[in-house]
């Protein structure tokens, strides 16, 4: 039977800009529970320099736009027509500028699962408060970033990723092995060496690294003689366990020799019991004896007193 895994989000106070390193506390039915960390502060660009460059999914015939995006950051705008010098993200085109967020505080940007269920598939960041124009009812527009934990890295590219809309809310899906939560081994960029995937592990209530069949180790890096290696300094190794099973064994030799050892004092003890006893009657007669003796010497004595 499984039991259903579930998380919140761990923020700051309100009006404060927010960590790009989000937080999740992950509940497994209504006992356990761990926490799931992700670290997008690699992805984050400076303001000034620039921002990641996307095209839109639609035909460019008819929706020729580019967004610039930045990642836990504003970038500066891509043209003149924008309202806003600087911002978390615009959509823009030869003619016209709008702004899709407002800026990386808690008011204005949040972070949330993928899907709480796989807590290590990955996390979205959702930004607010950009431009209403064209807009029905006057609706502030929002872009989401949805971060997919992947393996391989790879830049994040307009050929690649592409934004889509819908009701003035846009959405882009960017796989990159930056949204694997931290716990999981990423050496030289690669989440659990391209030789396993990163899941949550139920039993420690952390994201692990589960290896594909012959590797081994943290960040399955290893096989062959270092995986053997590393299974025999594991076999080798002695815990706590180990030792108080050592002590245990230990102690109940103790106890069995010391049983032994009392048993053949018992048994020496019963034999010298019996061959005393045996002695004792050899020097000590019965009374039936003791009264033999005494009718011979009543019998001696009438028989002195007869011949006097």
């Amino acid at each position: 039977m499984t039991t259903a895994i579930w998380a919140v989000a761990l923020m700051a106070a309100s009006g404060r800009a927010i960590s790009c390193r989000p937080e999740f506390r992950v509940f497994e039915g209504t006992k356990k529970e761990g926490n799931v960390i992700f670290d997008l502060s690699p992805l984050r660009m400076d303001p000034n320099v620039g921002g990641y460059t996307f095209q839109d999914v639609g035909d460019p015939k008819v929706r020729d736009y580019m967004y610039k995006i930045n990642v836990c950051g504003l970038t500066r705008h891509p043209n003149g027509n924008c309202t806003e010098e600087f911002s978390v993200a615009y959509q823009y085109e030869p003619g016209g500028c709008l702004s899709l967020g407002r800026d990386f505080t808690d008011q204005y940007a949040s972070f949330e699962l993928l899907d709480p269920r796989l807590p290590t598939r990955g996390v979205a960041l959702k930004y607010t408060g950009g431009d209403s124009k064209y807009c029905k009812g006057k609706k502030n527009r929002t872009m989401t970033i949805r971060f997919v934990c992947e393996n391989r890295e790879h830049k994040m590219d307009p050929i690649r990723s592409a934004v889509s809309e819908l009701d003035c809310d846009y959405f882009i899906t960017v796989k990159t092995p930056h949204a694997c939560p931290i716990d999981c081994d990423r050496k030289s960029s690669k989440v659990c060496g391209e030789k396993g995937f990163c899941a949550y592990d139920t039993d420690k209530l952390a994201p692990a690294c589960f290896c594909d069949s012959g590797w081994h180790g943290e960040g399955c890096m290893l096989t062959g003689e270092d995986g053997d290696k590393t299974s025999m300094d594991n076999s080798n190794a002695c815990d706590g366990v180990c030792i108080a099973l050592i002590f245990v064994f230990l102690l109940l030799i103790g106890l069995l020799v010391a049983g032994v050892f009392v048993l053949i004092r018992v048994r020496k003890m019963n034999e010298l019991n019996i061959r005393f006893a045996a002695l004792a009657e050899d020097l000590n007669p019965g009374d039936e004896a003791f009264e033999l003796q005494e009718e011979s010497a009543e019998r001696i004595a009438e028989e002195f007193e007869g011949l006097t």
